[in-house]
């Protein structure tokens, strides 16, 4: 599932991602990781502070999604 948390917190956690992942990775002999490794896909930062969208236009080129627009097989599995 989508692991909900503040920014503070996934960075924080960005260790022990790193650790999981090749701790699994060394127990396989591909060298995968068998653990997720979370991927920040969005940031909704307006919920947490909507005064950061004043620097910028709401219809700005430079803040489109373009996540769709990636080959499939780039694109990290999300649930």
């Amino acid at each position: 599932g989508k692991m909900r948390t503040t920014m503070r917190e996934y960075i924080d956690r960005f260790d022990e991602f790193a650790r999981d992942a090749e701790a699994s990775a060394s127990d396989d002999p591909t060298g995968r990781p068998s653990v997720t490794v979370p991927y920040l896909r969005t940031w909704n930062f307006e919920d947490d502070a909507p005064e950061l969208s004043d620097g910028f236009p709401h219809d700005s080129p430079y803040f489109r999604d373009f996540f769709q627009t990636l080959k499939p097989t780039w694109r990290p599995p999300f649930t």
